[in-house]
């Protein structure tokens, strides 16, 4: 059951549950989502820069040949695995796509409606990841092209943690904050503008990279990141095409912002049917092209803990503190309110936890007992205002459900905290990242070396033991 505060501090749930309950209900929160479940696995090629930058320049082996059979893929050898948990998989993609800024009633839409997209578009009964298959006679649609597209950018989001990267943010979100703060001119923005046009040959400046990333020693890599589905009919998939592109695109903007990248990544994730007989899988291909030159007009500075603050400034948007999010990636000071939140220890780590909605177990059930134990935990939180708007009667009947839950580690958490107290003080550089610990049989979810976490209570475990903290954000 719930332990006292080690603040000492009454629990006034208004001061938290208040974000889920202004203004009108939000009908897809009413959907009830599936919970993630398999692992599967995506290998990764590096492919030679030179060969995908120049014309006409096969990058694949001919299929049939002798030199096709030597090799784990029509691309080349893989250079290693991607090993990746549906969970995880889940979490990366809720990371990348609540960096852009939604309205609070979108954000909880989007919170919930994806998890349907991304169940019902892959298969994970394969060693390899694969795409479900299309009906006989189903066309490949602007739908789900764009869901490939957000697929791969949460695979590139795991390639990079996988390589060390553990903080990031959008570079249009980051020019664009960091412009508004400097005060660039419009004459300064045109300027870089018309450099960008030159770089990339074209009237109109081109879209930027997607991602710059950090590492936990503050070096900054860009990164552009491609998705699709190969049609198993044609075997074409687009990669020099896509890889290319990413290429100019991180050329343009390789020397437009400080601090100066130390690594470039194109990435594209390609998948493949369940039932595509190819002799290449689902896989991911790289090009990691080296530093660029020096620059030709003076650079987008970013302060120093400023991909921190969009990182985590996301992530609060996606447990639903969407005014302090917003506060903290535009650098402006929190509104000092009191948050009291549940916290629970999932292995070594304590997370301070929000509910988002709720989560079907198929095919297993929560002991009645710990069921209902759990939802008076939460009933004791101050969450039922949440419930209410989610349109599900909360009762034991329920019991093949789980309380989705999105958290950040509680040291995190203070350093958020501090940031939003103290906002010139790059507080954020003193984050530091957690391992992946799940040694908890209760917990069903992912952890993030960034301190994020999206889980539930796993079916047929009690909830643990759990205290109340105050954070004032």
């Amino acid at each position: 059951m719930v332990g006292a505060a080690d603040t000492g501090a009454s629990f006034e749930p208004t001061l938290w549950s208040e974000n889920f309950t202004r203004g009108p209900a939000v009908n897809a929160a009413s959907i009830i989502i599936k919970a993630p479940t398999g692992r599967s696995r995506l290998p990764i090629v590096e492919l030679n820069e030179s060969a995908v930058r120049q014309d006409r320049k096969q990058i694949r082996v001919r299929r049939g040949s002798a030199k096709r059979a030597q090799l784990d893929s029509s691309f080349g050898n893989f250079s290693r695995t991607l090993d990746i948990r549906a969970w995880r998989f889940y979490h990366a993609a809720k990371k990348t796509e609540f960096t852009t800024s939604f309205s609070r009633n979108r954000a909880n839409e989007l919170g919930l409606v994806f998890a349907h997209e991304y169940r019902e578009f892959f298969t994970w009964t394969h060693e390899n990841l694969r795409r479900t298959d299309r009906t006989v006679f189903g066309v490949e649609d602007f739908f789900s092209s764009a869901l490939a597209g957000r697929f791969g950018e949460a695979a590139a989001y795991l390639t990079m943690v996988s390589l060390g990267y553990v903080y990031w943010d959008r570079i249009a979100v980051l020019a664009e904050r960091a412009m508004k703060s400097a005060v660039i001119t419009h004459s300064d923005c045109l300027r870089r503008g018309r450099a960008v046009r030159a770089r990339l040959g074209v009237n109109q400046p081109d879209l930027e990279p997607d991602f710059a990333f950090e590492n936990m020693q503050q070096q900054v890599a860009l990164v552009e990141a491609k998705g699709s589905v190969v049609d198993p009919e044609r075997d074409d998939p687009s990669t020099k095409d896509d890889l290319r592109h990413a290429l100019r695109q991180i050329d343009a903007w390789a020397t437009m912002i400080l601090p100066t990248p130390h690594k470039y990544y194109a990435i594209g994730t390609y998948f493949r049917e369940e039932s595509d007989s190819s002799d290449d899988p689902s896989l991911i291909a790289v090009v990691d092209p080296p530093a660029a030159s020096d620059p030709e007009v003076e650079p987008i500075e970013f302060p120093p803990d400023w991909i921190r603050r969009g990182n985590y400034g996301a992530w609060l948007r996606t447990m639903g503190l969407n005014e302090s999010g917003n506060a903290l990636v535009t650098v402006r000071k929190g509104t000092g309110a009191g948050f009291v939140l549940p916290v629970m220890t999932i292995g070594k780590y304590e997370f301070a936890v929000l509910p988002r909605g709720l989560v079907e177990h198929s095919g297993q059930s929560m002991r009645q007992g710990s069921y209902v134990e759990m939802l008076m935990d939460f009933l004791s939180w101050g969450v039922r205002p949440f419930f209410d708007r989610l349109g599900h009667p909360i009762s034991p009947a329920s019991s093949s459900c789980s309380i989705l839950l999105f958290g950040l580690e509680v040291g995190v958490f203070q350093h958020v905290a501090r940031a939003l107290a103290s906002p010139s003080e790059p507080v954020l550089l003193q984050v530091e990242s957690i391992a992946d610990d799940q040694s908890a049989e209760w917990f069903s979810g992912s952890t993030l070396p960034d301190g994020s976490m999206v889980g539930t209570i796993r079916p047929g475990h009690s909830p643990p033991p759990t205290r109340m903290q105050e954070f004032v954000l």
